[in-house]
């Protein structure tokens, strides 16, 4: 008796799973992001996209790939043959620049947790999971002189950000068509310091300390319709086959309208052998047509939505008046300007719709490219917009090369090669320079044999921002580590 067993894909999702828990109490610690430009809108927006998507330049639109959760359109889900763990960290240099000085620093992050099954293999799945939405680490400063002649120094730190918890799901209403819902929990703590200092000691300096907790539901919509090659350009063993069908049903028709009253055991068994072949002959057919859509091309176009929606927030405020102690380290508050302590308002996330699509050729080759917009003159943040927020317009395209996935003998034949671009026009309007963001990605994944697991590496090197009209300049490095585990969960063991 031998039973059938999964523990070599079970101990490495296990083991997978346990690193990433040890990690978290240490990345916690860790800032996500330094960039200046996070102190706007809700802050740096976070990529949805996982490590697969991020090596081809983080297409997700059009993207359907069964053994993969892609998170960035719903309608994917459908796609999904087994239990599906994805998770993975972030580490990313920057390089801040500007026309007079230059500074670089370090992050690290836990980047996303998602879980999916098939309730129905290829037609249903449910999947959930947790990942960032937005980042906010900043520290900056600036000196001017007041109308008395007094040097005046403002300085800016914010920390935090928004994480999103969500639950989604996939199903498919005809064998191409797909849709899919994903139901996000916004929620996260921002906070945003400033303090206004005076070099006179006659003047009395002012801090403004602002804590803002959001919470609240986002919906994100999507489709995907796929067009096999089959249709369009059939090969000749399928029309071969076709054609005996046709010929074998004309004669099946033409015995029976002939013999129509005849009850005879001989023309029962013509009846009955024709009828046979039409059978054999269909599910060769069959067989050969869905070989041929695994090896040959297909097409998957995608759409995504999501309307505008109000989270809920609480902002607390505190403004005080204080001077330096001796040190310049210590302060001594003078007095409370004012105090607002957990006051009710929204922050409004703008509208966004993208369009995108995949061209797969069987498991070797596989090219896509989104376009995507966000309606940011639409935010708000407690009430009040914000005038430097403009429409935000995103491309991405990718390209990954497999050259055989089965080989037994040489490995690297095995391995998924990925290739990407990506430009976002941003969110960010400063004297009259848009903060875009363009960059180059690459990786690959290497599968791990009789575990149903790949491990995956991306990297992304590009630049925010500039240095003209006095602005800052981010050049950024980023390396991202994940794996997807698939395995048949769910499932009682066999005995043999």
């Amino acid at each position: 008796m031998r039973i059938k067993s999964n523990i070599p894909s079970k101990l490495f999702a296990a083991f997978a799973f346990l690193f990433l828990i040890s990690c978290v109490n240490f990345l916690q610690a860790q800032n996500a992001t330094s960039s200046p430009y996070s102190r706007y809108g809700v802050g740096d927006l976070s990529s949805k996209t996982f490590v697969t998507n991020r090596g081809l330049g983080g297409i997700e639109i059009g993207l359907s790939i069964p053994g993969h959760i892609n998170y960035g359109n719903p309608a994917a889900y459908a796609s999904l043959y087994f239990t599906t763990y994805e998770g993975g960290l972030d580490v990313k240099q920057y390089e801040l620049k500007t026309n007079k000085a230059k500074h670089r620093t370090n992050t690290a992050s836990v980047s996303y947790f998602d879980f999916a099954f098939p309730i129905k293999q290829n037609k249903w799945s449910l999947g959930f999971g947790l990942l960032p939405y937005s980042k906010v680490g900043y520290l900056a400063s600036s000196e001017s002189i007041n109308s008395f002649g007094d040097s005046e120094i403002s300085q800016y730190e914010g920390s935090g950000g928004l994480n999103n918890f969500h639950i989604g799901t996939g199903f498919k209403i005809s064998k191409r068509l797909s849709f899919g819902l994903n139901s996000e929990y916004i929620f996260g703590v921002i906070n945003n310091d400033r303090i206004v200092a005076f070099s006179n000691p006659y003047y009395y300096n002012t801090s403004i300390k602002s804590n803002t907790s959001i919470g609240w539901f986002n919906f994100n919509f999507g489709s995907q319709y796929r067009i096999d090659s089959l249709p369009f350009s059939k090969s000749d063993s399928i029309i071969l086959l076709e054609n005996k069908i046709t010929l074998l049903r004309d004669s099946l028709v033409d015995i029976i309208r002939l013999n129509s009253g005849d009850t005879s055991q001989e023309s029962y068994r013509i009846k009955n052998q024709l009828s046979q072949e039409i059978a054999t002959t269909t599910l060769m057919k069959k067989n050969v047509v869905l070989r041929k859509t695994k090896s040959d091309w297909h097409l998957v176009l995608g759409f995504v939505a999501s309307p505008s929606t109000d989270l809920r927030a609480k902002n607390s405020t505190l403004i005080n008046s204080f001077r330096y102690g001796s040190s310049n380290l210590v302060i001594s508050v003078r007095d409370t300007i004012s105090l607002t302590n957990g006051q009710r308002s929204y922050v409004r996330l703008p509208v966004n719709a993208g369009f995108g699509f995949s061209l797969i050729k069987g498991s070797r080759w596989i090219f896509g490219s989104d376009i995507s917009i966000q309606q940011w003159s639409n935010f708000s943040y407690l009430g009040a917009e914000d005038s430097l927020l403009v429409n935000s317009l995103k491309v991405n395209a990718g390209i990954q090369f497999t050259p055989n996935d089965r080989d037994v003998k040489a490995y690297w034949r095995k391995i998924q090669y990925r290739l990407g671009f990506h430009f976002d026009s941003g969110y960010l309007k400063f004297n009259g320079k848009n903060i875009n963001d363009k960059g180059i990605t690459a990786g690959f994944g290497l599968p791990v044999r009789k575990a149903g697991t790949v491990i995956s590496f991306a990297f992304d090197a590009g630049e925010r921002g500039t240095t003209e009209n006095n602005l800052i300049l981010e050049r950024y490095f980023q390396f991202t580590f994940g794996f997807t585990i698939s395995d048949r969960w769910f499932i009682k063991s066999k005995y043999d």
